[in-house]
């Protein structure tokens, strides 16, 4: 089978039907692991991943509140928690909240890693819109 790059898109709470203003959906697809996430700009090293600078660049002025939604990627490494840790901590530096979405092996996943202790877990983006 073959990879499927990382990509991030943002979109608004109007594009799954939501009435919010104050919020952006943040959809992570495919294989957030080291091959996507470390090139010749990025080593990985001190949080210094492709992943951490495009939450940058996509999220410079946080909302009221994040959502991310995993529901579509396919692996998740331990580099790609470090950078959605370090999302969260830069998003309640901000007072944002992040919520996040995942389903099948992702939500087993955090759930062995004990995150969904930091972060607010949810099935599907219309609940964490709520």
């Amino acid at each position: 089978m073959d990879k499927q790059p990382m990509t991030v898109i943002a979109v608004t709470p109007a594009a799954v039907g939501s009435s919010r203003t104050d919020a952006l959906i943040l959809q992570l697809t495919g294989e957030i692991g080291l091959s996507s996430m470390v090139d010749t700009d990025h080593s990985g090293v001190s949080g210094d991943t492709l992943l951490d600078s495009v939450l940058k660049e996509v999220v410079p002025e946080p909302p009221k509140l994040v959502v991310l939604d995993l529901t579509k990627a396919s692996y998740l490494s331990s580099l790609g928690i470090g950078a959605l840790i370090r999302f969260k901590h830069r998003m309640d530096a901000a007072g944002t909240e992040l919520k996040l979405v995942a389903s099948g092996p992702l939500v087993t996943l955090m759930r062995f890693g004990r995150l969904e202790k930091l972060f607010t877990m949810y099935s599907d983006v219309t609940a964490a819109l709520t």
